[in-house]
Parts: C-alpha cells; sequence; structure tokens
C-alpha cells in the first residue's frame, strides 16, 4: 500500500492506507468468523493495532487478542489486550500446556534434535576415520532413541485415562469450578474490585487483599494501609 491520499467510507481524505481496513476474513465473505482486531507488524519495528471496519461483519465485542479474554472490565480497549499481563500470559501457558499438538510437537522436536545429533557425530566419526560402534556418544543417542520410541509404544497401548470430574465454586461469584478457586478470568475480576474499594477508603477490603496475598496489585501508595 501507498501512503498516497485515500477516501475512506465516511467520505474524508486520508493518507493512511489502513484507515478503512477490513480484514481477510471478511474480504472472503465469512463476516461471522471476524476477529475485529489484529495486530500488525510494521517495517519500524512497532505494532499497530488495526479495527476491521466491514459494515457487514456481526463484530465481536471488545476481548483480548492474545487469551481471547472477553470480560470488558479486564481487557483495555485502546490496545485489545488484557490489563493484567501476568494473568495473560498464564492463561497462554495453561492453554499452551493442556493442547495435545503442543504436546505431540514437543515430542516431534525432541526426537528430531536427537536425530540430528546422531547424524552429525556420525559425520564426524567419519571424517575423523573412527569405528561408530565404539563411539560412547553415538550408543548413548541410540539409547535415547530406543527409548523415547517405546515410551511412545507404551502411551498408544495405554491411553490415559479421564480424569475424575472436580468440583468446587468459585471465590468470587460462587458458582461451580472443575475443581479450582476461580472461574477463568473471575480472580483478576474480583481484585479489581477490591482495588477499587480500597482505594475509595475501605479498610475491610485492604485487609482481604491482604490476606490473599495481592498487595503487589495495588498503587504504591495503598500498599501500606487506608
Amino acid at each position: 500500500m501507498t501512503a498516497t491520499a485515500v477516501r475512506t467510507a465516511k467520505g474524508r481524505k486520508t493518507k493512511d492506507p489502513f484507515a478503512d481496513w477490513r480484514c481477510q476474513i471478511c474480504a472472503t465473505g465469512h463476516h461471522g468468523s471476524c476477529p475485529g482486531a489484529i495486530w500488525l507488524n510494521q517495517a519500524n519495528g512497532k505494532r499497530r493495532l488495526l479495527l476491521c471496519q466491514c459494515p457487514e461483519s456481526g463484530h465481536p465485542g471488545l476481548h483480548c487478542t492474545e487469551c481471547k479474554n472477553d470480560q470488558p472490565d479486564e481487557v483495555d480497549p485502546a490496545t485489545w489486550l488484557c490489563l493484567d499481563p501476568y494473568v495473560c500470559a498464564g492463561k497462554l501457558e495453561m492453554r499452551r500446556k493442556h493442547s495435545r499438538l503442543w504436546q505431540m510437537l514437543q515430542a516431534v522436536k525432541s526426537h528430531s534434535a536427537i536425530v540430528r545429533r546422531a547424524r552429525r557425530l556420525q559425520v564426524e566419526d567419519q571424517l575423523a576415520q573412527i569405528d561408530p560402534t565404539q563411539d560412547a556418544r553415538v550408543d548413548q543417542l541410540t539409547e535415547q532413541m530406543f527409548q523415547l520410541e517405546q515410551a511412545k509404544k507404551a502411551k498408544a497401548r495405554n491411553p490415559r485415562p479421564k480424569p475424575k470430574p472436580k468440583t468446587g465454586s468459585c471465590e468470587c461469584c460462587g458458582e461451580p469450578t472443575r475443581g479450582g478457586r476461580f472461574l477463568p478470568g473471575h480472580d483478576a475480576k474480583l481484585a479489581s474490585a477490591l482495588k477499587g474499594r480500597v482505594v475509595s477508603g475501605d479498610s475491610k477490603a485492604f485487609e482481604e487483599m491482604k490476606r490473599r496475598n495481592w498487595l503487589n496489585k495495588l498503587p504504591a501508595k495503598y500498599r501500606d494501609g487506608v
């Protein structure tokens, strides 16, 4: 795209090539799957948030573009990212660890790394005119590959049993959970509510945040008490 003046859908002229930007999903006619906003990596190394301007799309509401959190009081409307980056990163990490695709990719990467190293050592032995059968390093890598194959076969023969359903109640709203203390995102929601009460002078809210070890979520001037 060039920086020449273009006319937006509202009729005003601008040099911004993304002033009337529409996502590729809307361009193909699948408006129901419109993400609403994406981050664009620019040539100067910075990132820019682009909001889809397609009038035919049923745009989703405000949500985090990283972890998909759609709680309005937990997402910054200017950046479409969670206000608490640590909670956002934790959700992504938990989702990745419980993804069977991610686990499979990690196993493939480990196996591939061992194979590449074994081949490299074999080439080094050939150049150095060393008998590969006398190289303990190659024997060790071969044993690791054998153990990985055996573990893969054992896992296929004995699939992991389904865990028993866990029950619990959310400490924020009281709704049932799967064994945790909070529903997804409700810990940040409770912390935000307590923070607002502390700022307004509620000492009981301060004691509650102190009991939960959440004082680091308060502004510095409120961490010694109200």
